[in-house]
């Protein structure tokens, strides 16, 4: 009976040392609905133009407004957005830049720009493109899209409405992102998840 018990207790154990590295090594999720109408966590760098309203965050007036979010420790992270253009300008696009880091040797950046008439990701390293894969696909304004960025067997991948939109190298990048768009062109946001291994949840 006595080695019965010793037996359970030791097998109790040992479960919930395997079961400490199997937490850790999910990492951390942020996610924001914006229902709480603030922009906690967030950096928008120009004030006007960028605020939230009826749950959700809203982009209009200045050119290029920018929101960040994150640091720059951040890595392998994988973002999860819904995004609805109520209004291109001539011209105009909405922009999500991720993993920029602008320390070390690789500097550089990600970007899934919509456009009217297109959809651009590219990989920006030392402040030129080294690979990008423009698609011609019309954007449905007005409309709730899912936009999806994953790092996975080496590539980070591009989902626009469950579509696999493009592929490009993971050259290891990490850091913080930022969404912007164009003077004109009106965005909202919303049911932002940031998923990765060093993100605090």
């Amino acid at each position: 009976m006595a080695i019965a018990k010793r037996h359970l207790i030791a097998a109790v154990f040992v479960s919930f040392l395997l079961w400490i590295p199997a937490r850790v090594s999910l990492g951390g999720t942020f996610s924001d609905n914006f229902d709480d109408g603030d922009l906690v966590g967030w950096k928008p760098n120009i004030a006007a133009g960028i605020f939230v309203v009826n749950g959700e965050l809203r982009f209009k007036g200045a050119d290029s407004l920018i929101v960040k979010l994150g640091e720059s420790f951040w890595k392998d992270y994988s973002l999860e957005v819904r995004v609805k253009i109520a209004e291109f300008v001539r011209g105009g696009w909405f922009s999500i830049r991720t993993l920029q880091n602008n320390v070390g040797d690789a500097t550089g950046y990600y970007e899934f720009q919509l456009s009217q008439s297109a959809i651009l990701a590219a990989l920006y390293t030392n402040k030129r493109c080294v690979e990008s894969f423009r698609v011609p696909i019309e954007i449905d304004e007005k409309a709730w899209h899912d936009v999806k960025i994953r790092p996975a067997n080496g590539k980070i991948s591009f989902y626009l409405d469950g579509v696999l939109i493009a592929q490009l190298a993971d050259v290891g990048l990490s850091g913080y992102l930022d969404m912007a768009s164009t003077k004109g062109t009106h965005v909202y946001v919303d049911d932002v998840v940031i998923a990765g291994p060093n993100i605090p949840s």
